[in-house]
């Protein structure tokens, strides 16, 4: 079972990021057995759709990786976001290698200015 829900504590210290009406919950059972590839796979999505809903991308991962063809020259705005995706596939290539090889229980998402002021906190618990 998948755990994904913001969270407002990260240990020792407690963080005023979420009020307990702004908190949500949410478990997915799944059929089948999450196996450490699994996880890793489920964690790089939630990334990539992360990234989509926070504005960081422009269009979801998928459809902005289907959107390169090399039949035409591309403009300066294509060639950025072919970089995007190429240096976007290189860091989910390398966190799916990573998290392939261990048993990963809880990651956490720190979205904000910095790890000692997040404004989201979203954390992902596998049971």
């Amino acid at each position: 079972m998948v755990g994904l829900k913001p969270r407002n504590d990260l240990g020792r210290k407690k963080i005023a990021v979420l009020s307990s009406e702004d908190s949500v919950n949410c478990s997915v059972a799944f059929k089948v057995e999450i196996t450490k590839r699994r996880k890793a796979l489920i964690i790089q999505v939630f990334c990539r759709h992360l990234m989509f809903i926070r504005g960081q991308l422009p269009i979801p991962y998928r459809e902005l990786k289907r959107g390169f063809t090399e039949d035409q020259k591309p403009s300066q705005k294509q060639r950025k976001l072919k970089k995007l995706v190429q240096a976007l596939d290189s860091f989910s290539d390398s966190v799916v290698s990573l998290l392939s090889k261990v048993d990963v229980r809880q990651i956490v998402f720190l979205l904000g200015a910095s790890v000692n002021n997040p404004r989201e906190v979203y954390a992902i618990e596998f049971s």
